[in-house]
């Protein structure tokens, strides 16, 4: 066992002597309380900040997938017919969530091709069209979504 003074005021030891108590014991179960304590505060501010960031993430992808709307909806109406179809024939169920699945998926329907692409062909089909190479899940999913919208109009 280690010791560990602790100091107390001089009414406080005078009272502690009046009583026949484990006086160890007590200060070690106060400790423990308050160590307990600072754990619970530190995880329920860190649970916090997990709550706030999953929030955030959240707002995020929401925000990115309704930009991908409007701009497949925009780029739909520019578009020619087969590339289109081609796009809206995509399926989003099959979609993995990763965004190189998204990536290779539409950069293939936007070329037409039925090989396998590159990576600097896939790069080559999206910059135009997002701005950058690699545009993540979110937002290409999104883009499908807006682009089919039009697709089912015509």
């Amino acid at each position: 066992m280690a010791t560990v003074n602790v100091y107390v005021s001089d009414e406080l030891k005078a009272a502690m002597g009046e009583h026949e108590l484990n006086w160890s014991r007590l200060a070690a179960d106060a400790f423990e309380t308050a160590i307990n304590l600072e754990r619970t505060k530190a995880m329920s501010i860190e649970q916090g900040s997990i709550e706030r960031l999953r929030s955030e993430r959240a707002q995020a992808i929401d925000r990115r997938e309704a930009e991908g709307i409007a701009l497949g909806k925009q780029w739909a109406q520019g578009t020619s017919f087969e590339q289109l179809e081609r796009v809206a024939a995509i399926d989003e169920d099959q979609l993995t969530g990763e965004d190189a699945d998204a990536q290779m998926t539409l950069a293939t329907a936007l070329n037409g091709d039925d090989g396998r692409l590159s990576w600097n062909e896939v790069a080559a089909e999206l910059e135009p069209i997002f701005g950058r190479d690699s545009p993540i899940y979110s937002e290409v999913f999104g883009f499908i979504i807006g682009a089919t919208e039009i697709f089912d109009q015509v």
